[in-house]
């Protein structure tokens, strides 16, 4: 079966509970990866993290948070590398799981992922993101893996969220160590890793849901606080100025909208 390891905060007892029964249910074995606690990293640990490209590119400082999501996810990797895992499934502890995601796992078979080891196999979890509309979703490159179907994305890497629920490869977990050693990233920077040449293709089903209500989001949490005050990094360049005030004007945010909604539509029709 393939290995599902489960990031999650070591005092977290109710997640961890509630998780652990869904598991059980689902009679799924599985691992929990402690989670690395931004706020408990001391300076020194801090200095060792190369935060000045990732913060350039998010325009603002990161929140403890996000730093302790990026470490635990590279920690799961390591985790794969020292055992000779070849694939493996990574699930954060706030996901929403059912049937489907137990008869997935049951049915898969690691040939069925030959072809995709440079490839992210998402299980769902970009619902209730804004940006989830946007996702092109190709009408002519589908894969049916295990029980499910999932649907290349087609130029959607920057419109693709979280990191709660995914499948991959030795080969990606490798290049995205290798670079967070000189480069630090935001874990779910999909777009950069694109660009980077870390991941070659994105393929998205939707059996694995997202809380939409974030209330209870370590995460979101802090990372409100540092939007709020955070200065800007880097000077905002003419584009930003303009992106602004599209933002502001209901008008030209709508014809933005609907712009971007008729791309999307005719990117699914791409090959």
């Amino acid at each position: 079966m393939l290995p599902v390891f489960v990031i999650s905060l070591a005092d977290d007892i109710e997640r961890r509970t509630l998780i652990s029964r869904a598991m059980h249910e689902l009679s799924i074995d599985f691992e929990f990866i402690d989670a690395i606690k931004g706020k408990t990293l001391t300076q020194e640990e801090l200095s060792h993290l190369n935060l000045r490209f990732v913060e350039s590119r998010e325009n603002r400082k990161l929140a403890f948070g996000e730093i302790g999501c990026t470490l635990s996810h590279i920690k799961t990797y390591k985790l794969m590398l020292e055992r000779g895992i070849e694939w493996c499934c990574i699930l954060e502890d706030d996901i929403i799981l059912d049937k489907r995601f137990g008869a997935f796992i049951e049915r898969l078979q690691l040939n069925d992922l030959y072809g995709f080891e440079n490839d992210i196999l998402f299980l769902g979890g970009q619902n209730g993101t804004k940006a989830s509309k946007y996702i092109s979703r190709s009408v002519w490159n589908k894969k049916s893996i295990s029980s499910e179907v999932f649907y290349k994305t087609i130029k959607s890497e920057k419109y693709l969220y979280r990191t709660c629920c995914y499948l991959v490869n030795k080969k990606v977990a490798t290049k995205l160590i290798n670079l967070a050693s000189n480069d630090f990233f935001l874990a779910d920077e999909w777009r950069y890793f694109k660009k980077k040449d870390i991941v070659n293709k994105f393929y998205l089903a939707d059996f694995i849901k997202h809380p939409i209500d974030l209330v209870n989001s370590h995460i979101e949490k802090e990372r409100a606080v540092s939007y709020a005050t955070s200065k800007n990094v880097a000077p905002m360049k003419l584009l930003d100025s303009i992106k602004n005030i599209v933002n502001g004007n209901v008008f030209l945010l709508w014809i933005k909208d609907t712009f971007v909604l008729f791309r999307t539509q005719v990117r699914r029709l791409y090959l």
